[in-house]
């Protein structure tokens, strides 16, 4: 009887059952997925760290290559460019000598990513923070461990240092307005973080600002 009569109670017209609506899924905790980006950023400081010797010495070696004399002539066109053609080439030079040191951050770098991916978030600082890491991770993707940084910058020296020449697509938007745009989401990513209860020495390293302190700090940049 008691079963007959739950049976009525809970039929629609007819005494047809009635399908009932999926439960809504409750809200992302944003406070937890602030620490979940900032638990990530540690994981990826403690990795990079872990590297350092071979980053370090891969960074060594670009900036042996662009003091070296093959790589002179470009530097010397660089310098005679315009302002704002020399302040667009000169990012990309740069680009073009650490590149090799940002390859052998990659699995890091793609591991940081992917765990950032799997946190639930709704909030649209943390969404748009980490769209600019997803986007600064697809440039790092693009650098080759190995590279004749001398060749690469002649072969763009060779162009008239065409945007559309620039080496590893860097040209145009990829570096300047880029950069400013990744820079700007993820200053507003950190403050958000902050606001949701993170530190600010592990919100400040979700920012970028502090992944790579004190790697680096002691290469002979004189060194020819």
């Amino acid at each position: 009887m008691l079963l007959g009569a739950l049976t009525l109670v809970s039929a629609g017209p007819g005494g047809v059952a009635q399908a009932q609506a999926p439960p809504t899924p409750p809200a992302p905790d944003e406070r937890a997925a602030a620490r979940e980006f900032s638990f990530a950023a540690y994981r990826l400081r403690l990795a990079l760290v872990a590297q350092k010797p071979v980053i370090e010495q891969r960074m060594q070696a670009g900036l042996d290559a662009i003091g070296s004399t093959p790589c002179e002539p470009t530097l010397v066109e660089i310098i005679a460019l315009p302002l704002q053609r020399r302040e667009e080439a000169f990012p990309i030079a740069a680009a073009v000598a650490i590149a090799p040191a940002f390859a052998v951050m990659r699995p890091a770098f793609e591991r940081f990513r992917d765990e950032l991916e799997r946190v639930p978030t709704g909030d649209t600082a943390l969404r748009s923070g980490r769209a600019a890491w997803r986007s600064s991770v697809a440039h790092i993707t693009t650098f080759p461990p190995d590279l004749d940084i001398c060749g690469t910058l002649e072969r763009w020296r060779r162009s008239g240092f065409s945007r559309a020449a620039a080496p590893f697509g860097l040209g145009g938007d990829r570096l300047g307005p880029y950069a400013a745009s990744a820079a700007t989401k993820l200053a507003a990513a950190e403050r958000r973080m902050r606001e949701l209860g993170v530190a600010p020495g592990p919100a400040r390293r979700f920012s970028g600002e502090t992944l790579l302190e004190g790697i680096g700090d002691d290469l002979d940049r004189g060194s020819s």
